[in-house]
């Protein structure tokens, strides 16, 4: 079965009877409609049908050439091919002068008619691939113009060559500058207020080196003047050999989306720290009516036990004041100690206590660091009620209290030591009904699966935690 071939329309003109005669017959038997007019219709564009081919056979060539230019200009698409017919070699210099624009190839008669169809067939695909091309290519424009987020596509020199709606409204410019030199340097991005140069431009890192970037966020100033952040996306265009030709460059607006967030920050700062605030008035008014309550009392084991909890209370105030100063994620419970340990110093300044901070510094999580400074404070505050000369007695003068903080075999080791009266041999920490030894067996034992012990130690007293840092996530 023969090949059903679509009906194609070609438009001859010539001045010559004999080539009017073989070009109509070889083509029409071909399948092709060949429709013949003269120079001055063509140039009047009184054309009343399609065509998808030209064929010219008009002497002088210019005259051929001339017709096809205007043509071109008014009545046919500008891709539409032409073919010149000449009568000699001499004839062809206009026509090659006019490659691209007002011919696409010319064949010298006489000229077979095997030539002259798979010629004429050629351009007839050609011009047809053309026009799909050229209609893909509308159709990707008009989708890119309409595009929510910027778009801007550059050559691989960096010059750039297509910025679509969205693009040039977020950067505030009316067109594409025209000059290289300011189509490279439209967009001026800073990265937290400090310019960057050409190389770190993402669309010029993605035509230099291949790189694709995803996600980066930068300041631009735009053509007025204005401020604005864009969320930036890169990446290079290469040809089927690998070779990069182009660079594509989209962005998004997300200045309206950063105000709020340093609104949000700013609003959750203030509350921070109103609720801080009230959180630590709270904690030393309570601690003030105990203080009030045990100047009341007679008993002295009342009176003990109502300093005791102020002394906590205070120290809660302390430690919580400390960690909403720190601006990190992680706290330094080192920091945390000797801060708990100047405000001990500072309670017991007239009896003369030495008191040694050693060790290094060990970030940790601001909820464990608040719970290892409670266990901390409960061992200072021990090793201070119960050093002195005598069982039950406080400390006096010239006794040492030294604190320790290390990381040792993976595991972080607190110690507090004192020289007053060692604790009995046989005393088991566990055992003891105390309150504070209580909270700091919950702590380190039962939350953290770590180990305490309280026992004599180069002649006095030695309280020591160790937790396995791994339990401390």
């Amino acid at each position: 079965m023969a090949e059903e071939r679509p009906e194609v329309a070609v438009l001859l003109i010539s001045d010559d009877a004999a080539t009017r005669a073989l070009v109509t017959s070889v083509l029409g038997k071909a399948g092709y409609t060949v429709r013949q007019a003269r120079p001055e219709e063509a140039r009047a564009c009184t054309l009343e049908w399609p065509i998808e081919a030209i064929l010219l056979d008009l002497s002088p060539p210019g005259t051929a050439v001339e017709l096809a230019r205007q043509m071109k200009a008014g009545c046919v698409a500008f891709s539409t091919p032409v073919l010149h017919l000449i009568s000699s070699e001499r004839e062809a210099e206009p026509l090659v002068h006019s490659l691209g624009a007002a011919a696409d190839i010319f064949l010298t008669k006489p000229v077979t008619p095997s030539v002259l169809l798979s010629t004429v067939s050629t351009l007839v695909r050609l011009g047809r691939a053309y026009l799909v091309t050229e209609q893909e290519r509308a159709e990707l424009a008009e989708i890119v113009s309409q595009m929510p987020s910027g778009v801007i596509l550059s050559n691989a020199e960096g010059e750039l060559l297509m910025a679509n709606a969205r693009a040039r409204e977020i950067l505030c410019l009316a067109e594409i500058p025209r000059l290289p030199e300011e189509r490279i340097r439209i967009m001026k991005p800073t990265v937290e207020g400090v310019r960057t140069t050409i190389e770190g431009w993402p669309l010029w890192r993605a035509i230099r080196t291949g790189e694709r970037i995803v996600g980066e966020e930068f300041d631009f100033t735009c053509g007025g003047g204005a401020k604005v952040v864009v969320r930036v996306n890169a990446g290079p265009v290469r040809d089927p050999e690998g070779k990069i030709v182009a660079g594509v460059l989209t962005f998004t607006d997300i200045t309206e989306l950063k105000q709020a967030e340093r609104a949000r920050v700013e609003l959750a700062e203030s509350l921070n720290a109103e609720v801080h605030h009230r959180v630590k008035n709270n904690l030393a008014m309570v601690a003030s009516i105990l203080q009030m309550q045990s100047l009341e009392e007679q008993d002295p084991h009342v009176v003990s036990l109502l300093n005791d909890a102020a002394t906590r209370l205070l120290t809660f105030a302390s430690i919580h004041d400390q960690l909403q100063e720190s601006q990190e994620g992680l706290v330094d419970l080192k920091g945390t100690i000797s801060r708990l340990v100047e405000a001990t110093r500072q309670a017991f300044e007239a009896r003369g206590i030495a008191f040694v901070v050693e060790g290094v510094a060990v970030e940790l999580s601001s909820r464990v660091a608040t719970n290892l400074a409670i266990v901390a404070n409960e061992l200072i505050t021990n090793a201070v009620k119960y050093c002195g000369r005598g069982p039950g007695e406080v400390c006096d003068v010239n006794v040492e209290v030294r604190v320790g903080l290390g990381v040792h075999a993976g595991r972080i080791v607190l110690s507090v030591w004192n020289s007053g009266h060692p604790v009995p041999e046989d005393f088991d920490p566990t055992r003891v009904g105390r309150t504070g030894l209580r909270l700091v067996t919950g702590i380190v034992v039962d939350q953290y699966g770590g180990t305490f012990s309280l026992r004599r130690h180069e002649g006095g007293t030695l309280a020591e935690v160790k937790i396995p840092r791994e339990h401390l996530q």
